[in-house]
């Protein structure tokens, strides 16, 4: 199989990529967890602090969230994303607070867990320690292994111009809200230096899906 191209197969794969990683760079430790793959503004991905799943007889899940507007993004990219979530889902079950203001800033904690599991993480002045991107070693391990690309992706508001990377308890949401009447706006404008421009609803670390440079808030 070159790429995956049907939904189903698709969320069934994202599941199976989180039981191999879970093995790999968390000893299985891990528990069950439902994977969605859902459209949220200016985030690649998110982790639910709580269990917001209820599977009837067995019992509640937490949840890790793929944007489906950025499914398309090369495997690397794709699974540096589920690997971000799920360490803040090992640092969840183990008590260890990665994050503070409210889920956005990403502190040392989440830097060393992260880095401990394949993922480069630098530095944004505002939300911390959050660029997330693979190191040489996970991508040699996902080139070996033969993960295929995923090729379809849901057309919505912020396709083509970026997403956040990751955050707890929702992530660094965005979005481009409608206005009624002459209501004064709460929103936040940010561009990205290629010029690609977007609006959100509270202040979020978005990076451009078409150049990779981070959006900044401008009045």
């Amino acid at each position: 199989m070159e790429e995956i191209t049907d939904y189903p197969v698709c969320a069934e794969y994202l599941k199976k990529l989180y039981w191999i990683l879970n093995d790999k760079y968390f000893e299985g430790k891990l528990t069950d967890i439902i994977i969605t793959i859902q459209d949220k503004a200016g985030t690649f991905g998110h982790f639910s602090l709580g269990k917001v799943w209820k599977i009837e007889n067995v019992g509640e899940r937490h949840e890790i969230n793929i944007c489906s507007t950025h499914l398309n993004r090369p495997i690397k990219g794709v699974i540096s994303t589920l690997l971000h979530e799920m360490t803040h889902y090992y640092d969840f079950l183990n008590g260890i607070k990665d994050v503070s203001a409210n889920g956005v800033y990403h502190n040392k904690e989440f830097k060393t867990a992260a880095e401990a599991r394949g993922l480069l993480i630098s530095k944004h002045p505002r939300y911390g320690w959050t660029i997330t991107e693979p190191s040489p070693e996970l991508i040699a391990w996902i080139e070996q292994m033969g993960f295929v690309d995923v090729a379809l992706y849901r057309k919505g508001a912020d396709a083509g111009s970026g997403g956040g990377i990751g955050g707890t308890g929702g992530g660094e949401e965005g979005g481009i809200p409608g206005g009624e009447g002459k209501k004064k706006s709460s929103t936040r404008k940010y561009r990205c230096p290629c010029g690609v421009g977007i609006r959100a609803t509270k202040d979020v670390l978005v990076i451009c899906g078409c150049c990779g440079g981070i959006f900044e808030k401008v009045d």
